[in-house]
Parts: structure tokens; C-alpha cells; sequence
């Protein structure tokens, strides 16, 4: 047997008492209705994510001639940024209401924007799902290193799909259709087509270019002779050194990469 007592209090808090009469061992807890946790790094980090898809959707939507769409976007990302300042100056130790303010707004904001563009946005985001999937699996198809690696995370973002598929929440679709672009450019860095194409637009960059144009072209001549001796692993090392010397950070071959390619 189990006796369970619930009681509210007139503050609306929720007190949970359960006896279990076998083992005569008894459970107390009491949940308060009105206190919110709130992580502010967890809270910024949500925030940040919004702002970029914000601006992700209002790209596409300009892309596709989608004016009333570009304009509600629009709206929601100037309403995020008008908090932008505050929440970013906000202590985790601070006492006023601010921060569940904020992140009632980030979460209602967030929720408004799923909704934007109803299922005829979905459908197109799906769309590009799949267009995006067949892409990347021609792609593994041909890489010529970590093929098994690139294989298992195709099949990881694959195997929620049935779930995100019908959940028709905008922005975990756009998730999975960003894990995908990434997927798609670390397959093309393990091509080595992909490699010696990207190398030879390296060579042809200004000093301007690089964080360290020595170090760029010692690595570059290093390159010219390992592509020649069609030694594909070590070039393919040496390609990624290059473009992690590169000023712009997006334009790096494979983020996780380590080193410089030198010696």
C-alpha cells in the first residue's frame, strides 16, 4: 500500500508527501509554482543560437522573394536584439527579475518564429533535407579518408529523422539541415579532388590573406612536393595547416584539425 497527500498552499506551493506502509519509509518534497531556475550561460548560448537562425531564416527568405515572411523575421530579430545588452551584462548573482524577464522573451520569441511561414515553410525546409542528405551521401561515396567516420555521422542525423520529420518544429529541422552543410564541407576536405583544388586557390591568395603568409608558403612548398610524390595523406594534413592560417576563420577545411603541418 501507498498513501499519497497532496496539499497548495495559499503561495501555490505544491507539497508532495508519499508513506509507503510496507517498508514504513516516507517521501516528502514540495514544489514552488512561481521559482524558475534560470542558467544565464545556458541562457546566452539559447539567445546566440535564435540570433543566428534569425538571420539564417531572413537570408533565405530574401533568397526566395518571401517579403511578409522577411518582414516578421525581421521584427523578432530587432526584438532579440533589443535585449542583447542587458542580458549580456546581467550577473549570475543578481538579484533582480531581469534575467526571467529576458527569458520569457527569448522563449516566446523563439516559439513565434518556429511558427513563421506556417507548413509551407516546413515543406521547403524538408525539402532541402532531403536534397542536402543525397547530396552528402555522394559525396562520402567518393571521400578518399574517414569514409567510415563521415558514414556513422550521416546515419546519426539520419536516425532522428522520423521524429524531427514529424515534430515540424522549424527550428530543429533547420538543425539537421545545418548539420548536414557541415557534414557535406568535412566530406569535401576528405576528397582529395576537393584538396588539390582548394590548394591551388590558396596559392593563388595575397599576403593579405593569411595570419601568417610566411608559415603559409614554407607549408605550401612543402605541399608542392608531397602532391608530387602523391603522398594524398600527408598533402591532405598540409592543405588544412594552410587554411587554418587563413584570417578567415570560415573558410578552415576541418575545424578539429590540430597543428601546423610543419616538419
Amino acid at each position: 500500500d501507498v498513501e499519497i497527500k497532496i496539499e497548495v498552499s495559499e503561495s501555490r506551493s505544491l507539497s508532495v508527501n508519499v508513506f509507503l506502509v510496507m517498508t514504513q519509509q516516507e517521501f516528502t518534497h514540495v514544489f514552488s509554482i512561481s521559482e524558475k531556475q534560470v542558467n544565464l550561460s545556458r541562457l546566452r548560448d539559447q539567445f546566440l543560437q535564435l540570433e543566428q537562425e534569425l538571420g539564417y531564416s531572413i537570408r533565405g527568405f530574401q533568397y526566395n522573394d518571401n517579403d511578409i515572411w522577411e518582414i516578421e523575421a525581421m521584427g523578432y530579430l530587432e526584438e532579440l536584439e533589443s535585449i542583447k545588452e542587458k542580458l549580456f551584462k546581467l550577473k549570475e548573482n543578481e538579484k533582480s527579475d531581469d534575467k526571467y524577464i529576458i527569458a520569457a522573451k527569448v522563449s516566446r520569441i523563439s516559439k513565434d518564429a518556429d511558427k513563421l511561414g506556417g507548413n509551407e515553410r516546413i515543406s521547403g525546409m524538408l525539402e532541402e533535407y532531403m536534397y542536402r542528405k543525397k547530396m552528402v551521401a555522394e559525396v562520402i561515396s567518393q571521400v578518399d579518408f574517414d569514409k567510415d567516420s563521415l558514414v556513422k555521422t550521416l546515419q546519426k542525423i539520419e536516425s532522428s529523422e522520423s521524429t524531427f520529420i514529424k515534430s515540424k518544429n522549424a527550428s530543429v529541422v533547420q538543425n539537421k539541415v545545418d548539420q548536414l552543410y557541415d557534414l557535406h564541407l568535412k566530406a569535401l576536405s576528405n576528397t582529395t579532388s576537393y584538396l588539390i583544388e582548394r590548394f591551388i586557390d590558396y596559392k593563388g591568395l595575397s599576403e593579405d590573406w593569411f595570419k601568417d603568409y610566411r608559415a603559409a608558403k614554407s607549408i605550401m612548398k612543402m605541399a608542392d612536393k608531397t602532391l608530387e610524390e602523391e603522398k594524398f595523406s600527408e598533402f591532405r594534413r598540409q592543405v588544412y595547416s594552410i587554411s587554418h592560417l587563413l584570417k578567415d576563420v570560415r573558410a578552415e577545411l576541418n575545424k578539429d584539425f590540430k597543428g601546423t603541418g610543419i616538419g
